[in-house]
């Protein structure tokens, strides 16, 4: 099918042949290369809408925490997811591969870019005393179970007496309840006194041994205490007094009734507590159901240093990146007081601090990950397409200062959420403007498959014609000559056969 098989069949022809057939298969390679740059695009860009989702989803969690309807409790809920979503979008950051490259980490190899992130600086040091003036940090119930906190008085009344108690659950300001407070990092008690006034209980259960059964009343074998859960008052019983008013389905270990419980049950509306434990707590001996409550009970809501803004209004933590530059150059417009007197001066930063407020924190972000994708048989660089992929850590997308160690969004006022909104508008049109680039390289490569398959068709049509047999030429030719020849044993026919006609004449 060849009319070239070897060089002597067309010397020039075969070379001319051979060059064009580097072209197409070549061609036909890149074609190949930009097919696999779609897929490194498609598979950043479907990662990339995860994080797009995730932002969203951040995005009204920090619309919700705004509302002025949330207590604190409220916002660390929603800031347990915040801070998921930000670990997920470092997870999908970190992990994301395709063919062994990592394609939404950055490339260390190119060395870093700095970014900052602000906060205010805390000051653990709680000031809790009688004559201390203002209380700087707070202490919220950080225990599952409610702290019923009730005059000390109740550990000397008798009767039955009970005392109204302040129930505080789980993110509830419990300082006024404490004399004081030692924290760590991350708002962590480390040591705590309860304020002598007070007596706090938590809930527990009375195990049988605790009380005796004796002609079906049943009494309690040190003092006991109740919460009455529509009065809210605890109430003490003392030692050897009659319980049998506050329980319900009371079962014996014999038939008689006479031996001891071994099952009970607390009426509904009641609640059976144990005293927190703890030399602070007041007078009286040991009690029954004696429980220490931990450095864990507690937490400090750690009081940020506040500054202002020209118009006087708190700047959050989370603002106060809009007064710096992209380098960390402080840009002015702070001030130490609300009627905006004061200006903050950037002469008072050093490495780590910027005066007496404001913490600022290097980060380092990997450089975007760059590969080349060859679409062309030449070495020419035109041959060459770049694509490019940022790094989009938390870190990268300015979002990892929402999470509860650096700044978060939980306060009173609502006002880390709201500036939060601004934060995380700006990491989503980061995040949009690397997958409409993303978007764009693929159509612009599905565009060069297209030119490229268009030039592999021209180019084979053109060799084909310098290398390959004209066959339907050659059919033609083919058809002639045998046509001919079978015009010539058509003749020779009719010759023999005028011949054999004389012949039978003659005979």
């Amino acid at each position: 099918g060849y009319k070239i098989n070897r060089a002597s069949d067309n010397a020039a022809g075969l070379s001319i042949s051979e060059k064009m057939r580097r072209q197409i298969r070549g061609l036909t390679r890149s074609a190949m290369n930009a097919e696999d740059g779609i897929s490194a695009t498609q598979t950043a860009e479907g990662a990339l809408q995860e994080v797009t989702d995730m932002l969203q989803r951040m995005n009204e969690l920090s619309v919700q925490a705004a509302n002025g309807t949330n207590v604190i409790l409220d916002r660390e809920y929603i800031q347990d997811e915040m801070d998921e979503l930000i670990g997920e979008i470092d997870r999908v950051s970190e992990s994301t591969k395709f063919n062994e490259i990592y394609i939404l980490k950055g490339d260390a190899g190119k060395g870093t870019d700095t970014a900052y992130r602000y906060n205010y600086i805390k000051d653990n040091a709680l000031n809790m005393g009688k004559n201390s003036g203002t209380v700087k940090n707070r202490i919220l119930c950080n225990s599952n179970a409610n702290m019923y906190f009730v005059d000390n008085a109740v550990l000397d009344t008798y009767e039955n007496c009970s005392i109204s108690a302040e129930v505080r659950s789980k993110g509830e300001d419990v300082t006024k309840y404490l004399t004081s407070a030692t924290v760590g990092l991350n708002s962590e008690v480390t040591a705590h006194a309860l304020n002598t006034n007070y007596v706090v209980f938590q809930n527990a259960e009375i195990p049988p041994a605790q009380l005796t059964l004796a002609n079906g009343t049943i009494t309690a074998v040190t003092d006991t205490y109740l919460f009455d859960t529509k009065t809210n008052n605890v109430i003490r019983v003392e030692k050897g007094n009659d319980l049998s008013g506050y329980l319900q389905n009371c079962e014996t270990a014999n038939a008689n009734g006479t031996g001891p419980l071994s099952y009970l049950e607390v009426k509904e509306q009641y609640r059976t507590l144990k005293r927190g434990g703890g030399e602070a707590l007041g007078a009286g001996g040991s009690t029954a159901g004696d429980g220490a409550l931990t450095n864990a009970d507690f937490k400090s809501a750690v009081e940020e240093r506040q500054l202002y803004d020209a118009n006087g209004h708190k700047v959050s933590s989370n603002a106060l990146g809009k007064f710096f530059n992209e380098t960390g150059l402080y840009q002015g417009g702070l001030f130490t007081d609300s009627l905006a007197s004061k200006p903050v001066s950037a002469n008072e930063a050093d490495d780590a601090y910027f005066g007496n407020y404001i913490r600022l924190t290097s980060v380092k972000i990997m450089k975007a990950l760059s590969f080349e994708l060859q679409v062309g048989n030449d070495s020419d660089r035109h041959n060459r397409i770049m694509t490019s992929v940022e790094s989009f850590s938390a870190d990268a997308l300015g979002v990892s200062n929402l999470k509860r160690v650096f700044s978060g969004i939980v306060d009173d006022s609502g006002d880390k959420a709201t500036d939060a909104i601004d934060i995380i508008a700006a990491a989503i049109k980061r995040v949009s403007s690397q997958r409409s680039n993303l978007g764009a390289m693929q159509n612009r490569l599905e565009h060069t498959i297209k030119n490229l398959d268009n030039v592999v068709e021209n180019t084979t049509r053109s060799e084909s014609q310098i290398r390959d047999t004209d066959m339907a030429k050659e059919m033609v030719r083919f058809s002639s000559a045998n046509i001919i020849s079978q015009a010539g044993q058509s003749m020779l026919t009719q010759a023999n056969q005028s011949k054999q006609g004389v012949l039978s004449l003659l005979s």
